[in-house]
């Protein structure tokens, strides 16, 4: 994906990890390492909706469960496969703001999709 600025990418605005460590990257990759070193176990299942790039869903997956990563952008979701998919760490493209297909998962995580859900009326509302 080198012709796509992937922290704009589909119009949308999502955090792209880098190698600084600064109040962003606490905010963002912060709680994904909080939640793979504390609450993750081994063989869970997790849903991770709105993830941005796939960081999250990596980490999650690295501590041992199977995560499903829903997010609406497509170019997010080519380039999380390719950085970040395997088997316990799988991407797809979903409209959030539509049901989700069923699966039996153990907890779901929206961690920045949650504050930036989008109205109908193309509003966000914040939490």
């Amino acid at each position: 994906m080198p012709d796509t600025d992937l922290a704009t990418a589909d119009g949308q605005d999502r955090y792209v990890p880098t190698a600084t460590r600064d109040i962003t990257s606490a905010g963002h990759a912060g709680v994904y390492e909080w939640v793979a070193e504390n609450l993750v176990r081994d063989g869970m299942r997790a849903l991770d909706f709105g993830w941005g790039t796939g960081y999250g869903v990596a980490l999650m997956a690295g501590a041992g469960a199977t995560v499903d990563g829903a997010d609406s952008s497509h170019a997010a979701v080519a380039y999380a496969t390719e950085t970040y998919g395997g088997p316990h760490a799988r991407f797809f493209v979903a409209d959030l703001l539509e049901s989700l297909p069923a699966a039996d998962m153990d907890w779901a995580v929206g961690q920045v999709a949650i504050c930036h859900k989008p109205r109908r009326d193309g509003a966000l509302t914040g939490g």
